[in-house]
């Protein structure tokens, strides 16, 4: 009987502190729940060039083939699956990433997993664009369904074969390394 009351505590922490699809934010991409406004925002740059994006308040819909085109004329590329609900360890984590990546010579591209506009930091600090996943290419709105299909197109591995990283170091258009951590 103790064992179980420790269990459901245990199960109460965990669904009550992570980022995981249980959370409703998260579960799907959120765009029908976004204002008239918010979705004037939203652009799709599918199968369009992506070299003269810059951080503008919008988030651009592309697809990992889009991106995989663009890497080609980066040296490396740090690509970072970002949920904006997850609150991260530090603070500015984005921030932080970008003078990483400008410091070391790194391309950074942020895909936002789904929409959540008042979890994006100031847009006028970031330099990098916020992209966000074509949930209609990969026709789906759930959240782990299109990340997952965005991941194989972009690695060639299933989600689950490369841990459920969120951090991937491309050189060029190669995949280079996987991460749960932004320094690789």
């Amino acid at each position: 009987m103790k064992n179980t009351f420790v269990l459901f505590g245990i199960l109460f922490l965990i669904l009550n502190t992570s980022c995981s699809i249980i959370d409703m934010k998260g579960f799907s991409s959120g765009y029908k729940n976004l204002s008239e406004g918010e979705r004037s925002a939203v652009i799709d740059k599918t199968g369009q060039p992506l070299s003269t994006l810059s951080n503008d308040g919008n988030v651009y819909l592309v697809t990992a083939s889009d991106l995989l085109h663009e890497m080609k004329r980066h040296k490396k590329t740090l690509l970072y699956i970002w949920s904006p609900e997850c609150k991260s360890p530090g603070d500015n984590l984005l921030l932080k990433m970008e003078s990483y990546c400008r410091s070391n010579d790194i391309t950074l591209v942020i895909i936002q997993e789904y929409f959540s506009f008042k979890s994006i930091p100031d847009q006028n600090q970031l330099s990098a664009p916020i992209y966000g996943i074509n949930t209609q290419y990969y026709k789906s709105d759930q959240c782990s369904r299109y990340t997952n299909r965005f991941i194989l197109e972009l690695t060639g591995k299933e989600e689950k074969e490369i841990s459920y990283s969120r951090y991937f170091l491309f050189e060029e258009d190669k995949l280079r390394q996987t991460g749960n951590t932004y320094i690789l």
